[in-house]
């Protein structure tokens, strides 16, 4: 049984930022986030994203990624990391699902 991508319905690559995506999917939340991109959209905010339309609008397809419940945080081999400053020379890591 194949899983599609929840962002455009391609084939998933495994679970990425909490949720089954894409490679191309995985990669464009990915740029997005670490370089703070914004995006405006040029038609109504409701373009279609799907396997042969996602590269048409970025805004469009950023939003579906969020709305389908892609996080931020970042990933290390599926466990999500949260950094705990505690004072100056100590931190803490504490793993989640």
């Amino acid at each position: 049984m194949s899983v599609e991508c929840v962002v455009c319905g391609d084939k998933s690559s495994g679970k990425h930022y909490g949720q089954h995506t894409c490679e191309g999917c995985k990669s464009f939340f990915k740029r997005s986030v670490r370089r703070k991109l914004t995006y405006t959209c040029r038609g109504n905010r409701q373009c279609p994203i799907d396997i042969h339309h996602r590269n048409q609008c970025q805004y469009c397809r950023f939003q579906k990624c969020v709305k389908a419940g892609m996080r931020k945080e970042g990933e290390f081999h599926g466990f999500h990391w949260t950094i705990q400053f505690q004072s100056r020379a100590q931190f803490t890591f504490r793993r989640g699902y």
